[in-house]
């Protein structure tokens, strides 16, 4: 082969090549020449002073150095570095102070440029925010901060304040002698602007101390904490409540004094009276503290103690005097008049104070609950009803009024409450006179239809809509209004003509009393009415409580007739009070079987037919009784009972023309005098208790022992009034 075919092949082998490394050269992607910042990139908060560090990432060889820039509000605003490395393995950063006089904003960027390159750079995406320097984190209790005595029970405001940002909440912890002695809250919030606050109540319970500080701690940064500078003391309370000012204290009187107390003020305390704000007596030195935050003592107040408007009560603990108080204002200790019942120290039937103080009173006032169940009677009409049993009750009290005018009347009652019974509406085809309110047993359960029980239930509670006087929201139930003396007996105006469920008379509830007239415990007597409370009728009051059955279809006579029947049975047939009995059996004739041997007690025992009793004479007396028949010669009716003056000749005898000779007028005054009785004695009271044994009955309650009766008792004493009985 020729030399020259040799240099025709290279000639061809070389564009050969060149094209081969084109092709495979056009397969590789080369990387592009980035910049881009990472921080700040939107947001941030970075204030004046503070040491910040500027950070971007890079592809490709931007350069090895790079310029950055601050920038405001899209415009340039200063060089930070002109040059700096760009960082190694596609990450740079710059820390850069920023300056104290830079302008405060929230419209700030960075841009990091390439110096070999301009064109490549990158800017922050978003703003952020130049700012003054925040200051340090930090807390500092400022109340209680030392000196300060938080009464237990009382409520407190711890306040803190704070800088920078210890974060969004606080743990509130008490400590004692430097050691938490409970954490008051886990949680509570910081507050605004610098300052917050909480609010505890001291535990009424919290032992008491004068080594308390409070402690305030972040809950996200522990180290963000504060203490009070100095110990703080908690104290134990007590708080005098009653008298607290303006209470009127009679003397004689029982009135409980109050107090509440917090913290541990001892087991016991002193009480102390003041008269103008000088201890004018020590009530008790020493008496319990009391339990579960409050106690109390009952105090006589002495029938000898000084009246005046200037008094205070103080009770203070018997362990630490410090631990006192006293009425925040005045109160007064005023004179009574014990001579009249109810009165400020005794209000309430079976008061003992009533058997203490028998003899010193002079006039009753008892206190009327009226209850108007009769639908065709207006309550006008039955008010002037009972005013008008009111005046012959008054006038029965009377000892010996008629003979003698200016006797002032014992029994002085007063309406107290009228309360509306009756239908609004009262139903078609309705039989009865009586409402619908009116207790019926259904079916009857024991010898009452009427059920007494009810009178006493939340039910009529509602429907007497008496409030409480010290709390008119509160409703008083019966056993309420007799236990605070604003009723001291039930009088129902109702109709017995027109067949109903009956009803008795009169009935009473009353205690049982020994022969010194001291209340036996836990006995009353069911029966002292003119019959008995039914078994299944609970009646829940622990004093008298008299029912009085006032038909309106009858006269103030009748209803008379009715109260005396009651005044029989607590003085004989069924006696709770000893002292009364062994004399009213005698005064009403019903001893007859001791005083002269009769198989009978008393002329109750004669049929309601016919005549049982004629007088031959002015002190005999003849009777057909039970088959039974003789004369007794000499003899003294005495003044008679309900049903039997004592000339009369049978049941209800008001016009026996017999005069007969009676002790009555002077009964047990020692003289041994008697008088001719006739109906003429009693004619005068006809007018104002006209049906019934209603005049007759005045004339014989006027001689039943009242007020400076001159009776003489066994002891040859004067006899007690038997009024105040009635109300044991």
């Amino acid at each position: 082969m020729s030399q020259r075919r040799s240099t025709d092949c290279r000639w061809f082998l070389q564009p050969l090549m060149i094209l081969t490394i084109l092709f495979i050269s056009s397969s590789f992607v080369w990387a592009a020449n980035t910049i881009t910042v990472t921080s700040p990139n939107g947001g941030e908060i970075w204030e004046l002073s503070s040491t910040q560090t500027i950070r971007w990432t890079y592809t490709g060889t931007p350069g090895v150095n790079v310029k950055i820039d601050l920038y405001r509000s899209g415009a340039f605003n200063r060089l930070i570095i002109g040059r700096t490395p760009i960082g190694n393995a596609g990450s740079g950063s710059y820390t850069w102070t920023v300056p104290a006089g830079q302008k405060k904003d929230s419209r700030y960027k960075v841009k990091v440029s390439s110096t070999r390159t301009s064109s490549i750079n990158d800017m922050s995406d978003k703003q952020f925010t130049i700012t003054n320097a925040q200051p340090v984190p930090s807390i500092t209790v400022t109340s209680p901060n030392g000196g300060e005595t938080w009464p237990a029970g009382s409520v407190q405001t711890i306040r803190w304040t704070y800088t920078g940002d210890p974060g969004a909440s606080v743990k509130i912890d008490l400590l004692k002698g430097g050691v938490i002695n409970q954490t008051i809250t886990s949680t509570a919030s910081i507050g605004t602007n610098g300052s917050g606050s909480y609010g505890w109540t001291v535990p009424a319970s919290q032992e008491a101390g004068s080594d308390y500080r409070i402690s305030v701690t972040s809950t996200s940064n522990s180290a963000y904490t504060d203490t009070s500078n100095n110990d703080i003391a908690i104290v134990a309370v007590i708080t005098v409540t009653s008298p607290n000012g303006g209470e009127r204290w009679p003397v004689g009187s029982v009135q409980t004094i109050r107090w509440t107390y917090t913290g541990d003020p001892g087991a016991s305390v002193k009480i102390d009276l003041l008269k103008g704000g000088v201890v004018n007596q020590t009530i008790t030195s020493t008496a319990s503290i009391g339990s579960s935050g409050s106690g109390s003592y009952d105090w006589t107040v002495p029938a000898s103690q000084q009246a005046g408007s200037d008094y205070r009560i103080r009770v203070t603990s018997t362990s630490n005097s410090s631990c006192t108080d006293t009425s925040d204002s005045n109160m007064t200790i005023a004179a009574v008049n014990l001579s009249e019942w109810p009165n400020a120290v005794s209000f309430a039937n079976s008061d003992p104070w009533l058997a203490e103080h028998h003899d010193e009173i002079t006039v009753m006032r008892p206190r009327i609950l009226a209850l108007n169940f009769v639908n065709h009677k207006t309550m006008e009409q039955m008010q002037d009803h009972m005013e008008q049993a009111i005046q012959a009750i008054a006038e029965g009290s009377r000892y010996h009024g008629y003979s003698d005018p200016d006797v002032p009347a014992f029994l002085q009652y007063e309406l107290a409450y009228a309360i509306d019974l009756r239908d609004k509406v009262i139903p078609p085809y309705y039989t009865y006179r009586n409402s619908t309110l009116y207790p019926r047993e259904k079916p009857v359960d024991g010898y009452w239809g009427f059920d007494y029980e009810k009178l006493f239930t939340p039910e009529y509670t509602q429907l007497y809509n008496i409030p409480d006087p010290d709390d008119p929201d509160q409703l008083l139930s019966l056993c309420e209004l007799i236990d605070r003396g604003l009723v001291h007996e039930v009088w129902v105006y109702c109709d017995g003509d027109v067949p109903d469920v009956s009803m008795a008379e009169i009935l009473e509830l009353k205690p049982y009393y020994d022969e010194n007239r001291n209340r036996l415990p836990n006995q009353m007597n069911r029966c002292a009415g003119n019959g008995c409370f039914d078994a299944e009728d609970s009646i829940p009051c622990n004093r008298t409580v008299r029912i009085g059955c006032f038909n309106n279809m009858r006269g103030v006579g009748c209803y008379l007739e009715s109260l005396s029947h009651g005044m029989e049975s607590t003085g004989a047939w069924s006696p709770p009070i000893p002292y009364l009995s062994r004399y009213f059996t005698n005064f009403a004739g019903f001893d007859l079987d001791t005083r002269y041997g009769l198989p009978f007690d008393s002329w109750y025992a004669s049929s309601g037919n016919g005549y049982a009793l004629s007088y031959p004479t002015e002190s005999s007396v003849t009777y057909y009784v039970q088959g039974n028949r003789g004369t007794i010669n000499p003899y003294d009716p005495i003044c008679g009972n309900v049903h039997f003056a004592p000339n009369g000749r049978k049941h209800y005898d008001l016009d026996s023309p017999s005069a007969v000779r009676t002790s009555c007028t002077h009964y047990r005054d020692g003289s041994g005098q008697t008088d001719l009785f006739t109906r003429s004695d009693f004619e005068s009271y006809l007018s104002l208790a006209p049906d019934c044994m209603g005049g007759f009955l005045i004339w014989w309650r006027q001689n039943m022992p009242g007020l400076n009766n001159t009776a003489l008792d066994d002891e040859g004493n004067p006899m007690l009034n038997w009024w105040p009985f009635l109300f044991y």
